[in-house]
């Protein structure tokens, strides 16, 4: 297993998603279950090369294997939609991370606050702005910068 979701890292590091999910549906035909991490590898992947609709997909499929996404999964879907210039999407699933008791991260919050930036909705991006320094989150010149 280990050398699979090395394997899917490196696809996202290289933008091959295509790739990516091509692997993991060889993972799945081979006697290997795939995992929390397998699932975050190949969403990442999604998410470096824009594609928010997979990435999506594939934090549902997450949970239809039983198994229960995690804030590297939910931020990598953050980071698709910001990609994909969907704030609305990357607000709902901070949202959604809330409701599962996740605690978004900093790196959950500059994405969501860039894809507001993307599509001027100031506003947004000031108020998850706020929210990091109420959650003592450390914002860095990307926060400030979208």
């Amino acid at each position: 297993r280990i050398s699979h979701n090395a394997a899917l890292s490196a696809c996202g590091r290289a933008s091959e998603w295509q790739r990516a999910c091509r692997l993991l549906q060889n993972f799945r035909k081979s006697s290997l279950q795939p995992d929390v991490i397998t699932f975050n590898a190949c969403i990442s992947a999604c998410a470096s090369g824009t594609e928010w609709e997979s990435a999506l997909a594939l934090l549902v499929q997450t949970e239809l294997e039983a198994l229960q996404p995690d804030v590297i999964g939910f931020t990598s879907v953050i980071s698709a939609c910001e990609n994909g210039g969907h704030w609305a999407l990357a607000l709902w699933m901070l949202h959604q991370m809330s409701r599962r008791s996740l605690e978004p991260n900093s790196m959950s919050l500059n994405s969501a606050i860039s894809a507001c930036e993307k599509c001027a909705r100031w506003e947004r991006a000031l108020r998850m702005l706020t929210r990091m320094r109420e959650q003592h989150l450390r914002q860095s010149a990307i926060s400030f910068n979208s």
